[in-house]
């Protein structure tokens, strides 16, 4: 592929993550991994993933790793997947996708190399089937048997294409999979036609990939509402329900967010469950059903349906017993809830409001009047956990006015010595070489060093910004934030 089309390409910030499968050893309990890819501010021809990851129990070297895609964009639909000796990240973009093996132990990214990410045995580039300009909005990826890569790609057209990737000779094929069950290719536009199916209602928006028993299947949450279930092994429509209910039946216009899917699966029984958010005009809700393999034919069994909260869904995560959502109110607040989906009439709970830390006040009161304001305010600013270095450096470069971000290396010490020879420089050039009574000079310093502290609280709530959930195994939720990420217990 050689399109170049990311000026014309509006691309929501997305994130992800993986808790590891043995959670009884010491080096992978409470360990977990998360993604957030965002486009660079120097560069909107480069798309930039960061994956980071994380002990609650060791502390890990080398456990971050940034990727830039050239003139491409990331597709949602990363995963991670464990096997005998490596752990693997399937990525994709509109172009290409990727499969980065072997990623080493320790923090697995401590030995990753440029070498490694430009193997050509761990990526393909994509030929698009349709034009041009068609590039593919939704993705989904697994690792199948035989460390078999799977990547389906979803078009506005209403094609999905399956493509597998060998791990070890890079060789790639490409499937169409058939929107209809038993309708030759040939006609099945005429039979959507005839049922009076648009081709946009046949798109999907959201996937995800799962092994049942020796077969793996597709299901995709379609912008019609219908939940479909594909055979990649015949590339075959096996399964299709509507999600719609009574109160949406005539009033399925989409509205302002796209449906998304996710899967949980039952430790005891393996069994699979699929969560659907459903986002249209009139109402937004969650379904969860469960797929059904009855004498070779399947099915769908709905389970539960929970009315959604009245706000904007940032991502969620399904349990076998709950749902946990994050959310951005009206009032641009972060609201995190949790519903259960285990009461016996399939009518889901009412949503259950998570306590989360207070933000951060936009202004410091200083309650010892003993502390000048030098003082008072750089032991609030370095004290440890309050702001990160990367936090106080954004806001040192805000506060002088410089275009030119200062060096996020430096020691929290030479850090916080910069910051007040610029207060003290910011001081001086108000005072305007006036004489100023020893009041008069304080309340000119704490203003100022109130000008520094809001650049702080600015930086800080950006980075604060909620874009994903991880479930970790028996320890609670991570909530992660544009830089860094919360612990929910």
């Amino acid at each position: 592929g050689t399109q170049s089309t990311l000026q014309d390409i509006k691309v929501l910030e997305k994130s992800g993550g993986y808790c590891y499968k043995d959670s009884s050893k010491y080096h992978t309990r409470n360990r977990f991994i998360y993604w957030y890819d965002s486009f660079t501010i120097q560069r909107i021809s480069q798309d930039v993933l960061e994956l980071v990851e994380h002990s609650l129990d060791l502390n890990l070297s080398g456990n971050t790793v940034r990727y830039k895609f050239q003139d491409t964009h990331i597709l949602e639909g990363i995963t991670i997947h464990e096997t005998f000796n490596n752990v693997v990240i399937l990525i994709a973009t509109d172009h290409t996708f990727s499969l980065y093996p072997d990623l080493g132990t320790q923090s697995i990214f401590a030995g990753v190399t440029l070498d490694a990410a430009q193997n050509s045995s761990t990526f393909h580039v994509i030929n698009h089937p349709v034009t041009n300009t068609c590039l593919p909005h939704a993705c989904v990826t697994w690792l199948a048997m035989k460390e078999e890569a799977l990547f389906a790609l979803a078009y506005n057209t209403g094609l999905v294409l399956l493509i597998r990737l060998d791990p070890v000779s890079g060789m790639a094929v490409t499937q169409e999979l058939k929107q209809d069950t038993l309708v030759p290719r040939f006609l099945s536009g005429i039979a959507g036609a005839l049922r009076g199916k648009a081709s946009d209602d046949l798109v999907a928006v959201s996937m995800v990939l799962h092994e049942i028993g020796l077969e793996t299947y597709l299901f995709a949450v379609c912008q019609d509402g219908y939940l479909r279930m594909w055979s990649c092994s015949r590339a075959q429509l096996v399964a299709y329900t509507s999600l719609l209910s009574d109160g949406t039946e005539h009033g399925s216009t989409q509205g302002a967010q796209h449906h998304v899917i996710r899967k949980a699966i039952c430790s005891k029984t393996s069994e699979l469950l699929l969560g659907v958010f459903l986002c249209y005009e009139s109402q937004s809700e969650f379904c969860i059903v469960k797929p059904v393999n009855e004498s070779g034919t399947h099915h769908f069994q709905f389970i539960y349906t929970i009315n959604a909260d009245k706000a904007d869904l940032v991502d969620f995560c399904l349990s076998p017993t709950e749902v946990w959502a994050v959310w951005i109110s009206a009032q641009m607040e972060t609201v995190v809830s949790r519903a259960c989906i285990t009461k016996e009439d399939g009518e889901g709970d009412t949503w259950h409001p998570v306590i989360l830390e207070q933000p951060m006040e936009s202004k410091l009161e200083i309650t010892d009047p003993c502390l000048n304001p030098w003082r008072a305010y750089t032991n609030y600013i370095f004290h440890p956990g309050q702001f990160p270095i990367v936090i106080i450096t954004k806001a040192l470069s805000l506060f002088c006015r410089s275009t030119t971000l200062s060096d996020v290396n430096l020691s929290l010490s030479v850090l916080k010595d910069q910051v007040c020879v610029a207060v003290e420089t910011e001081i001086r050039k108000e005072a305007k070489e006036c004489e100023l009574s020893d009041d008069e000079y304080l309340d000119l310093a704490e203003s100022c060093w109130a000008k520094f502290y809001a650049c702080c609280v600015h930086y800080h709530r950006a980075a604060s910004k909620p874009v994903g959930l991880v479930l970790l195994r028996q320890t609670g939720l991570v909530l992660v934030k544009k830089h860094h990420f919360s612990l929910i217990r």
